[in-house]
């Protein structure tokens, strides 16, 4: 059976493009995915109206004629993707997905000295004041992390206390510019709730998306960041552990890139409310709540 792809993405592309062939295993298989492990990396064939993320291969058939299951073998690279069964091809009328996320200072290190904290406080304001537009907007949204974000009243159980208690310690820490504990605190959400990726490590996520999207990426807290909360894979789900090492290389799903990329004058909170909220059942929504975590942090830091 020869199938090809609708679309992949920049940081499925190095894969599929690959002058050798790599061999892999399907990780798991379910309605909405068939996931692919290769070289110790998750990758997803979608459904072509799934939300875009940067481990989304879309595909312009139905996943369950691929007759595979988790162990089956695969190899990937020169253009393709080949199954016992089935060859996926990539074509020129593929599209290739941006979702790498440019921080506004740019990935130079002498930018940010040069802006520095001026900078990155004022974009953080204003990203901000978007995050929690739309999180107000996400009231009849009582999943994940949100109702520690104002407005659902029900904060009141053990799981809920204690994700406020890591939070606060957090905060407190970045305030006194403690970055190995504020970074060692939030490790303690990886793993925090249900599904395939939890909602902390959900939360996690958002908190890079944060600091890139603000121009903060070379703020003297990432080194730590980047050291406590990547390559946790003995802590979590592979699939959240893709996403978190994801998000910790700047690449994000749709919803994110369009958070900050958007000009103020075109920004529509119900837009955005959507486009988070098709981001599994609490995923999206909880990135966001991480997001709105750090920019405050970083609004508020002395």
């Amino acid at each position: 059976m020869k199938r090809t792809f609708l679309s992949i993405t920049d940081y499925t592309a190095p894969w599929i493009g690959a002058a050798r062939l790599h061999r892999g295993t399907v990780h798991s298989v379910y309605k909405g995915a068939v996931n692919l492990m290769v070289g110790g990396q998750l990758i997803a064939l979608q459904p072509a109206d799934s939300p875009v993320s940067p481990l989304t291969l879309r595909c312009d058939f139905p996943l369950s004629t691929l007759d595979v299951a988790p162990g089956s073998a695969f190899t990937i690279g020169r253009g393709a993707i080949r199954t016992e069964n089935a060859v996926l091809t990539l074509t020129d009328a593929a599209d290739v997905i941006p979702t790498r996320l440019a921080p506004e200072a740019d990935t130079d290190p002498a930018a940010y000295r040069k802006s520095g904290e001026a900078a990155y406080k004022i974009l953080a304001e204003v990203y901000l004041s978007r995050a929690k537009g739309t999180l107000g907007r996400c009231i009849s949204h009582p999943y994940g992390f949100r109702p520690l974000f104002g407005g659902t009243g029900q904060v009141s159980t053990m799981f809920y206390a204690a994700v406020e208690d890591i939070l606060s310690r957090a905060a407190d820490a970045f305030s006194d510019a403690d970055y190995p504990r504020f970074a060692a605190t939030l490790k303690e959400l990886i793993g925090l709730g249900t599904g395939l990726t939890p909602s902390g490590d959900d939360f996690v996520c958002g908190v890079f998306a944060a600091f890139r999207g603000a121009g903060a990426w070379y703020h003297p807290a990432m080194p730590d960041l980047l050291r406590q909360l990547t390559h946790i894979e003995n802590r979590t789900h592979p699939l959240s552990v893709a996403f978190i090492n994801c998000a910790a290389e700047g690449y994000y799903s749709q919803a994110i890139l369009n958070f900050f990329n958007r000009d103020q004058s075109v920004f529509n909170y119900l837009t955005t409310v959507k486009e988070f909220r098709k981001i599994g059942h609490s995923s999206g929504i909880d990135s966001l709540c991480g997001m709105a975590f750090t920019l405050k942090c970083l609004c508020e830091a002395p």
